[in-house]
């Protein structure tokens, strides 16, 4: 997701960023990003809302059968994935 997810964050965020705090905001996000998958690798998505009891998540599949799952804490960082995720790739997200 690397670069794109990052524009994508960026403009959620604040609307326009200036041309240093977007370069600012992708060395951030570059340094602490923990996967990278493209965009055109990726054939679902599986968002998993949390509730009381348990976490939600976030699946990623890929055309190459690999499967990355990060776990959602809370409803606000759900809503905010899942607005992102609407953005990034509507097509390959389902909700369960």
């Amino acid at each position: 997701m690397g670069g794109a997810l990052g524009t994508i964050i960026a403009s959620k965020l604040g609307g326009r960023l200036t041309r240093e705090e977007g370069v600012k905001l992708l060395s951030e996000l570059e340094k602490n990003k923990d996967f990278e998958l493209f965009k055109d690798d990726i054939i679902g998505i599986e968002l998993k809302k949390p509730s009381l009891v348990k976490t939600g998540h976030i699946i990623f599949r890929t055309k190459f059968g690999d499967k990355i799952k990060v776990r959602v804490f809370g409803k606000k960082e759900y809503e905010e994935l899942l607005n992102l995720m609407n953005y990034f790739k509507p097509e390959a997200i389902t909700v369960i």
